[in-house]
């Protein structure tokens, strides 16, 4: 009896919960689900014109690493990994940038990539690159009394 009972309720919940579904889907305007599935066949634009005669963004990418600025060298690789060619140069400057930021996953993660299309001296030369910048002796170490003022 307490069986059938429960059933019930587990049932009338459900049917509750699909009609309320029901209800708010009809409420979005067929302008809006229009527009929607408009985005989504728009979105991956890639920009050729980019990588001709060279990748453009690989270039900008070094620039700003050189200069110091590795969170826009990152943006940068993510731009031609859009529009271009597969490049082993992305991959040594990711992990270079991650490298750079502290993140110590990404810049390994990158490095494989690197190593999957390289030789293995270049690969070394990368690796030892990577793990100068993660080193913790290289940080910089701040005294008590700067610290305290």
């Amino acid at each position: 009896m307490w069986i059938g009972r429960i059933a019930a309720g587990v049932a009338g919940v459900m049917v509750l919960m699909t009609g309320l579904t029901a209800v708010m889907l009809s409420a979005i305007p067929s302008s809006v689900r229009t527009r929607a599935a408009t985005a989504a066949a728009l979105m991956p634009v890639r920009h050729v014109e980019n990588c001709r005669p060279f990748d453009q963004w690989l270039a900008e990418a070094r620039r700003d690493l050189e200069r110091g600025r590795p969170h826009n060298a990152l943006h940068d690789t993510s731009l031609s990994r859009r529009d271009c060619a597969p490049d082993v140069e992305r991959d040594r400057i990711e992990a270079l940038a991650y490298a750079t930021i502290g993140d110590k996953f990404a810049a390994i993660a990158a490095i494989a990539r690197f190593a999957d299309d390289s030789d293995e001296e270049s690969t070394s030369r990368l690796r030892a690159a990577v793990q100068e910048l993660l080193d913790p002796s290289n940080e910089p170490h701040y005294s008590t009394a700067a610290a305290s003022n």
